[in-house]
């Protein structure tokens, strides 16, 4: 009899985990919290770098090339733009796919005493502020963060061992709402 038989069809293997977006949290004071992932256009805004930067990377060999070419007047036998631009390419494939794990990889929950944010993909790192701990929630934007509508939440906390905390790249009305929950009309 295989072992896969014992197992209750609704039972899972060990290894198996759901994904990000379902990821529960159980505590025993009520139902359980669901971590949020950051919005989709985080992940624009990553991507947007990624190929920035890339574009700039090219650009700089170009230039080098260039350079090498016709200012120092060299004997290159073949054009180094070519490998400029595979290497970009590659630069750019390892950056997109690092792009999408990173923003998978950040995920955050207000439950009803406390903020819990997660986020690393080699290294996962784990941040839980208890909201008595909250001094204020402050926001900061770049221009291409406004651009998008994004904003990065950072709460700040009472006493030096407790870390101040960052949400990247959250939507301007999600913001507001962590922002409102997290301080509280009654204080």
């Amino acid at each position: 009899m295989p072992a896969d038989s014992l197992l209750p069809d609704d039972a899972s293997l060990p290894g198996d985990t759901p994904p990000i977006d379902e990821v529960a949290l159980h505590d025993e004071a009520g139902p359980p919290a669901v971590f949020r992932p950051l919005p989709t256009e985080a992940l624009r805004l990553l991507r947007l770098v990624v190929v920035t930067q890339v574009v700039l990377l090219v650009a700089v060999l170009a230039i080098a090339d260039l350079a090498l070419r016709y200012g120092a007047e060299a004997d290159v036998p073949w054009p180094l733009f070519v490998p400029a631009v595979v290497a970009g390419l590659l630069v750019a494939g390892l950056g997109l796919w690092w792009a999408g794990r990173s923003f998978r990889a950040w995920r955050y929950v207000l439950e009803p005493d406390r903020l819990r944010v997660e986020h690393g993909v080699i290294t996962t790192r784990s941040a839980v502020l208890p909201r008595s701990r909250v001094q204020h929630v402050s926001t900061e934007r770049g221009p291409i963060q406004r651009w998008l509508g994004l904003v990065t939440l950072t709460v700040h906390t009472a006493g030096a061992n407790t870390p101040n905390v960052s949400i990247p790249n959250l939507l301007d009305e999600t913001a507001d709402e962590l922002r409102r929950e997290l301080i509280g009309t009654d204080r």
